[in-house]
């Protein structure tokens, strides 16, 4: 199968993204406030930039999932014009434990939308797997990335047909950061980022994170490709639709934070973890 070609995954990304070893990983997360809530989420949206600036936000909500049979975790940086990609190893090696893929639920989807592969370094996914088998040990994964398309919205119904039809538990994560702004990113339309931070925050943040937490996958898709409110709205899209197709419509938005908050500067990148659970 080509989804197997490419063997085991290890850590691509520098050392500064995550720890590199679960001791630094328990002493990261250790602090994390989880409340008294038992996992209750079937599905999330979480940031994937560097761990110091938004790995609690992304724990947070990958921490909430309960307890399934697959996580789909969908990452992003793609056109609206592409396909489906898919990460094509047969399991990941994270500094928190090792990951086995749900090759048989790869081959589905496969068959349903013409996967490309794609083996390349990407932090869209790489970020997450680590909080994933520090979580959620021993639970398989499917690693995607999915376009700012209905190709997302589509591979969400899918997944909740499929969980229905073969009785398993399904985890979706999308994976995105929300309004990245400042001269580095070429996104200035409201002068300087000091100017410019209520409106981040206030209006085009606010209404990507609305739109998700109402379940407008057109909405979202709308706001982050021509308002620039995230960089991989399609892996949004993907987690919301698999949401509210599988009666997981109750959601929350657990954290919001921006880069500015822990390190100002110039430039300035949102981030969000909106979890979804049962109505």
């Amino acid at each position: 199968m080509e989804w197997m070609r490419e063997g085991i995954h290890n850590p691509g990304l520098p050392s500064g993204w995550y720890p590199r070893s679960m001791e630094k990983i328990r002493s990261f997360l250790g602090e994390l406030d989880r409340g008294d809530a038992i996992p209750h989420g079937c599905a999330c949206i979480v940031p994937h930039a560097g761990w110091t600036f938004s790995g609690r936000t992304a724990a947070r909500a990958i921490a909430s999932l309960e307890a399934c049979d697959v996580i789909v975790l969908v990452g992003g940086h793609l056109g609206p014009g592409e396909k489906l990609h898919c990460l094509p190893f047969r399991a990941y090696n994270t500094p928190a434990g090792f990951i086995e893929t749900d090759g048989k639920l790869v081959s589905l989807i496969d068959s349903r939308f013409d996967l490309h592969y794609s083996g390349g370094v990407d932090n869209t996914t790489e970020v997450q797997l680590p909080l994933i088998a520090f979580y959620h040990p021993d639970t398989p994964v499917v690693v995607l990335r999915a376009p700012p398309s209905g190709l997302a919205s589509e591979l969400g119904q899918m997944l909740a047909e499929y969980e229905k039809e073969k009785s398993v538990k399904i985890g979706v994560i999308g994976s995105t950061d929300l309004t990245h702004y400042g001269p580095g990113y070429g996104f200035t339309p409201r002068g300087p980022v000091g100017e410019a931070y209520a409106w981040i925050r206030e209006v085009n943040d606010h209404r990507f994170i609305q739109a998700a937490m109402k379940g407008d996958v057109q909405q979202l898709l709308r706001l982050g490709l021509a308002e620039r409110s995230a960089c991989s709205p399609g892996a949004a899209a993907a987690a919301v639709s698999f949401a509210f197709s599988s009666g997981c419509s109750r959601s929350q938005l657990l954290e919001y934070t921006t880069s500015y908050d822990m390190m100002p500067s110039e430039n300035l990148v949102g981030y969000a973890a909106v979890l979804y659970s049962p109505a």
